[in-house]
């Protein structure tokens, strides 16, 4: 490709690339961080234990936790918790900057360095997963991840 054609919407430029951090896995959450209606199954290899779930985008993530903490805190019925709530959800409005500032290039922003999973489950080397009931919003470090594949894991 010569300089003049510039880069693909897909590529992350090389010096956005965590040299620690898988570049397709990062290039993948980049690209999920910047639509909130994405979400697809993957299951992460993080020393040696298998989380599987959906990778959504950061926002979606700081919705959905700040939702759950809220209720875990106060109730279904509680309007006690929409300050933390609100707190919490803003703290995802750093991932949709690019889509409220198009002035700003893919240089001006770093690289993702978080991935975010919903109905996320941890999968014990027994097969079991916790927790069992349900899944749960998975926070965790790209340059931790040693691996990944495409879809889920079923609970047997």
């Amino acid at each position: 490709m010569s300089e003049e054609q510039g880069q693909t919407a897909h590529e992350l430029p090389v010096a956005q690339i965590d040299s620690n951090a898988d570049w397709f896995l990062q290039l993948l959450v980049k690209t999920v961080n910047g639509k909130d209606d994405i979400a697809f199954p993957i299951t992460l290899n993080v020393s040696g234990v298998m989380i599987s779930g959906e990778l959504v985008s950061g926002h979606r993530y700081f919705e959905g936790f700040a939702k759950d903490l809220k209720e875990v805190l106060f109730g279904t019925n509680s309007e006690g918790g929409n300050d933390i709530e609100r707190s919490i959800r803003q703290l995802g409005d750093i991932y949709t900057q690019s889509l409220r500032e198009p002035e700003l290039d893919d240089e001006d922003l770093s690289p993702p360095n978080f991935i975010h999973l919903m109905n996320a489950r941890v999968f014990h080397p027994s097969g079991k997963p916790i927790p069992d009931n349900k899944g749960v919003w998975w926070r965790g470090k790209l340059n931790a991840i040693d691996g990944f594949i495409l879809g889920t894991l079923s609970a047997n």
